[in-house]
Parts: C-alpha cells; structure tokens; sequence
C-alpha cells in the first residue's frame, strides 16, 4: 500500500460524483418547494379553503427533506476532504476475490482497513482474479480512481 498525489483525472472522477449528487438533491428539493407553492397558489385562485396549519405543516415538510439533503451532503463531506488533501492509495492484491450481496459487489482482501471495496458490477468481467489486481482509491472515501491487472484503467472502458 502505498500513498500518492491525485492526478487531474481522479480528481474530476471525485467532482462528477459530488456534482450528481448535489444537483439530484437540489432538484429534488426545488419540486417539493414547488409542490408545495402550487398547491397554496391553486388553494387562493380557487378559493379553496386551506386548513388551519397547512403552511406551518409545509413548511415542517420542507424542513424534514431540507434536513435529509443536509445529512446526505455531509456523506459527501469525505469527497471533499479528498480534494483538498490529494491523496490516494494504490493497493496490488494478490490474494483477493470478488463476492456479490444483494445488489452490490465487493473486493475482498486481506489488506487491513481495506478489507471490502465496493466496486460496480460492470467491471467485474474485465477483472481475472487469477492474476494481481491494482486499485487506485481515494485515502478517505475510498472510491475507485483506477483498477486493472495490468496497465490499462478498466474504469474507462464502456460498458
């Protein structure tokens, strides 16, 4: 195991996860505010009587999911400790496999504190588990920047 810089290319791996994620829950956050607004402005243009705490009860609504938007974008805080530090690890196993649970596939090694890596089950054809394995991680959130079992990086071929 060893320790090294992050390249340019690992790096934008790392900010296109961040990107999705914090796009996905904005715009989800947006339609339930949306939701919500629409639902009062259809209630007045009506004339529909709205119940006595229906805005205090969307605004509780509002803040329960603004409050899962936050707890999930603290997940997202290891990513962003791993830009600014830089760091990754290269592991070479050689004594590995690769187990399936449920809808998720792991590497699982001997290597202390990286003992089950996840890894996305397209790639897992490519990988020979009969020949040494080289992964690439980001030190805190453990994400693949680079695996292979030899020199090319199986994260960019297609799927």
């Amino acid at each position: 195991m060893t320790e090294e810089k992050l390249t340019i290319s690992d790096r934008n791996v790392l900010k296109l996860n961040i990107k999705v994620s914090i796009v996905l829950g904005v715009l989800f956050l947006v339609a339930v505010l949306l939701f919500i607004i629409i639902t009062v402005v259809v209630g007045i243009v009506f004339n529909v009587h709205l119940k006595e705490g229906f805005i205090m009860r969307a605004s509780y609504i509002f803040g329960i999911f603004f409050l899962l938007f936050c707890f999930v974008w603290g997940s997202y805080f290891k990513y962003y400790v791993d830009l600014v530090k830089g760091i990754k690890v290269t592991l070479n196993l050689t004594n590995y496999k690769i187990e399936t649970e449920k809808d998720k596939s792991f590497i699982i090694s001997d290597t202390p504190y990286y003992e089950r890596i996840e890894i996305y089950e397209g790639y897992i054809p490519f990988i020979d588990v009969n020949r040494p394995l080289k992964i690439q991680l980001a030190k805190e959130s453990k994400e693949i920047v680079f695996v292979s079992n030899d020199k090319d990086n199986y994260l960019d071929k297609p799927l």
